[in-house]
């Protein structure tokens, strides 16, 4: 295209500029009284097809504008077919990413026991007096696990469980590694892992237990769980509990899985 419009232009500058036969004829008297040369009477496209030079350079000009058009609509399709391809690419890999998500390991946990209300309830009567609140007593525990709900394995790298007692759940909490891990640390899928207990690090008090039957205090058992899934992905799955009076058990409140540096959908 751009080679027919080049064209159409020369041919139309050539008619533009084109001389009679009598104009050019009393060019060439004038140019020979006056010692010039005749050449100068010729127009352009004249004196480039008549001199060899100068028609090799025309020719030259005309094969470099071509290649210049050819390169740019080369440039063109490589452009398309980059962009195309890179469509593809992610098209495979989203569709890798939802294979993998199907068919990898997703950890959940359960809570499979615990004494929060034997110990409320025996010390936390109406009948203690303040005299006797800053008294020890038993720590709450909480027995729990993971089960698999994926297709594939998973394996346990790192652990971490806590138990406090606060009116609210502190928006700034701190997370312990468990140096404690389970002797199997590889979860079949549908299967679960090995019951854990945790031990409430920080002394329970009288006063503890009659303000959690006060509703001025609730218990509250939080963690998470870091596990490898088959395909060699990492995950970090979240979680927390709150146990107050008025619960008939622990209750989840919250529980989020991260995978590598991305939160995962739940």
């Amino acid at each position: 295209m751009l080679a027919t419009l080049f064209w159409v232009g020369v041919l139309w500058w050539q008619s533009s500029h084109m001389t009679s036969e009598d104009e050019r004829q009393h060019c060439y008297e004038q140019a020979k009284e006056i010692g010039h040369k005749t050449e100068e009477c010729m127009n352009l496209w004249e004196r480039t097809t008549s001199d060899p030079v100068a028609f090799f350079t025309f020719t030259l000009t005309i094969a470099t504008l071509a290649l210049v058009a050819v390169s740019l609509r080369q440039f063109h399709y490589l452009k398309r077919s980059d962009i195309t391809a890179r469509i593809a690419a992610e098209a495979a890999r989203k569709s890798a990413n939802a294979l993998v998500s199907a068919e990898r390991a997703h950890l959940f946990v359960a809570t499979n026991g615990n004494t929060i209300s034997k110990i409320v309830g025996t010390y936390g009567r109406w009948d203690k007096s303040e005299s006797m609140f800053e008294d020890d007593v038993e720590s709450p525990t909480v027995a729990y696990s993971f089960k698999n709900f994926g297709k594939t394995h998973a394996t346990i790298k790192e652990l971490s469980n806590q138990i406090i007692a606060a009116d609210e759940f502190p928006k700034l909490v701190e997370y312990t590694i468990r140096e404690q891990m389970p002797d199997d640390l590889v979860i079949a899928p549908g299967g679960s892992s090995a019951v854990l207990t945790c031990v409430m690090e920080e002394t329970f008090k009288v006063g503890d237990a009659v303000n959690f039957q006060k509703r001025k205090l609730a218990v509250w058992f939080y963690g998470y769980v870091v596990f490898d899934d088959t395909f060699g992905g990492e995950h970090r799955f979240e979680y927390r509990f709150r146990y107050q009076r008025g619960d008939s058990d622990l209750r989840l409140e919250y529980y989020r899985e991260f995978t590598a540096g991305r939160e995962a959908a739940f």
